[in-house]
């Protein structure tokens, strides 16, 4: 530290006991990077960060960021110098603030939280504007600001004044990019007859002009609150058995009334786009400690259009205890023929090493762990399986303990999204081309930030030193997208090795109507299954079924994977009459 930070100084040497309590030991650039965020927040409380800018750190996850923040909370509510100086901690998630306010530590009477939740409120000062520091969401300052200044809002204030260290904790938000395709619109046709025709009538005839504009043409969408008479509330009832993308779709829609919007066409769909900025401007100077942004493509964007970002110190791991095994195997969220060729590999993985930790990175609704159980041998613990879903893959540790990942795909948006939030960020003017550099920036900047968000879920987030601790990495996806470039990016240093994966035969129905039966028999009684039993119920000879399904390579193959063998249950020598487990040949009470 070149200038004298008598807190900085004082919050690392604590800091540095709390570490090695926990052994965890950052390497020398690691510990320049976090001094980083101590003596900016000293700034912060003197009045000495520049106006309108934003103080990055990009420090990879589990060096401690949010560890330094919360020791220099602490060291600015103990200094007699800084008694008039407050906080305010903006996170991405309610599900964090419970942890936070344990962690800080601090009376109740200085500490508030201000969410849309009772409970969690009550964690602290129930005065918001009597606490020195203040925990809130991004969502809450979204709500109750948009635009206007957070001055303007009491609930914010420390005794009526601006807090004066302003940190956001993850990947800042400065608005919404707004990309409506036609399927969403439809939907909104069908809600809106429950509000009011006219508003529907106007929603069908946006379609039909949707459907005649060219590409990059505009669109002009009126201010729809004063046209029909109607407000934003009075959308709820009609949105509430609607679908969350339906419902994020009038959302934007709304926010870009009175504005023009471009048309937007590809192969899936014709597109309407646009933004809005959303950040109150008195937020700035403004901290923000974000991990994903050594990869992102949102932060270079503002850089180079409004020279507002001042880049503090960083520190990487070097990922050297990473193996990544790669399946070039398309696996997004419209492959689902592949889902069960999928799991099917994973569970041979566990199957063959099942000492593990293992999380599913998946889409919503892709219930891979449950795909993955029926594949398993029945000796694997299923307690050992998590799941992650696309939309929940931030800013928790829930799974920090799983040293295998399996992500099952990348999450990837369409082309009218990411070019939506490049106009965003660059605040390039809609009805103007969108530079091809910044779409390519934004494009692979939002794709290696999920991936990097999702799969540090895991253990891949913790720090041994300058490494992160022996992790495995399964990555499903097409080499032609580039994605396992992009981990290479993502996790410098890391093992990288390409699985030849053998095409899945098809599965006679015979085998498959078989398979299916067993499964469910298991499902609610473990117990022997007699051939006689199967050919009954399915109509099957029994020397078709011995030719045709336990004969079958892949009957055997899944049997094995259920942990059954044909046998006996009198003699082991004597003719397979049943499929029983391998451990328990002998000594069933119960027989078919």
């Amino acid at each position: 530290m070149e200038r004298e930070y008598p807190l900085a100084t004082s919050a690392k040497l604590k800091q540095v006991k709390f570490f090695n309590r926990h052994n965890h030991l950052p390497s020398e650039q690691q510990w320049l990077a976090l001094e980083d965020i101590l003596t900016t927040i000293e700034d912060a409380a003197n009045n000495k960060l520049e106006d309108g800018k934003i103080y990055l750190s990009s420090i990879d996850c589990g060096i401690g960021k949010t560890t330094s923040l919360i020791f220099m909370i602490r060291e600015l509510l103990v200094s007699d110098e800084h008694a008039d100086v407050s906080v305010m901690v903006m996170l991405s998630t309610k599900s964090q603030i419970k942890t936070f306010v344990d962690e800080v530590g601090i009376d109740k009477k200085d500490i508030a939280v201000y969410t849309s939740d009772d409970e969690l409120n009550s964690l602290g000062n129930t005065l918001p504007t009597n606490a020195r520091c203040l925990i809130t969401t991004q969502q809450m300052i979204d709500s109750r600001c948009g635009n206007d200044l957070v001055s303007n809002h009491n609930e914010f204030l420390y005794n009526g004044k601006l807090r004066q260290v302003r940190v956001w904790d993850e990947a800042l938000d400065i608005g919404s990019s707004v990309s409506v395709n036609s399927k969403m619109l439809f939907g909104a046709v069908t809600a809106f007859m429950k509000v009011k025709k006219s508003l529907s009538d106007y929603m069908e005839d946006l379609l039909k002009q949707l459907k005649e504009l060219e590409h990059g043409e505009l669109l002009y969408i009126p201010n729809l609150e004063k046209k029909f008479n109607i407000t934003k509330n009075d959308l709820v009832p009609a949105l509430k058995d609607q679908s969350d993308e339906i419902k994020d779709a009038v959302l934007d829609l709304w926010s870009i009334q009175g504005k023009y919007a471009k048309v937007f066409k590809d192969s899936y769909s014709s597109t309407i786009i646009n933004y809005a900025l959303r950040i109150p401007q008195d937020l700035y100077p403004l901290i923000v400690l974000d991990a994903g942004a050594r990869v992102a493509g949102t932060y270079p964007l503002q850089e180079r259009e409004k020279d507002n970002i001042i880049r503090l110190a960083t520190a990487t791991k070097t990922y050297k205890n990473l193996m990544v095994y790669g399946y070039d195997i398309s696996s997004g969220k419209t492959k689902l023929k592949n889902r069960n060729s999928i799991a099917k590999i994973i569970a041979q993985v566990i199957n063959n090493d099942p000492f593990h930790h293992s999380l599913f990175l998946q889409h919503k609704g892709a219930g891979y762990k449950e795909r993955v159980e029926k594949h398993l041998n029945m000796t694997i613990s299923r307690d050992d399986l998590f799941e992650c879903e696309y939309g929940l893959h931030k800013a928790t540790n829930e799974f920090a303990d799983c040293d295998r990942t399996f992500m099952t795909s990348a999450l990837v948006y369409r082309d009218s999204e990411y070019t939506a939030k490049g106009h965003l960020w660059s605040e390039t003017d809609i009805a103007k081309e969108l530079n091809k550099e910044y779409f390519a920036l934004i494009k692979s900047g939002e794709i290696k930030e999920n991936i990097m968000q999702g799969t540090s879920r895991s253990n891949i987030r913790r720090c041994m030193r300058d490494d992160c601790p022996p992790s495995e990495l399964h990555v499903f996806g097409s080499k032609n997208t580039g994605i396992f470039k992009y981990i290479q990016e993502i996790y410098p240093g890391c093992k990288l090795k390409m699985v030849k994966t053998v095409k899945t035969p098809k599965t006679p129905p015979a085998v498959a109507t078989t398979l299916e039966y067993i499964t469910k028999c298991l499902e609610y009684e473990d117990r022997p299954i007699a051939f006689k039993e199967i050919t009954d119920t399915t109509n099957m000879r029994s020397d078709s079924f011995k030719r045709s399904v336990r004969d079958n390579p892949i009957f055997k193959n899944e049997l094995a994977m259920l942990g059954l063998v044909e046998g006996n249950l009198n003699n082991l020598k004597a003719r397979a009459t049943h499929f029983v487990k391998h451990a328990n040949l002998f000594g069933f009470s119960k027989v078919a």
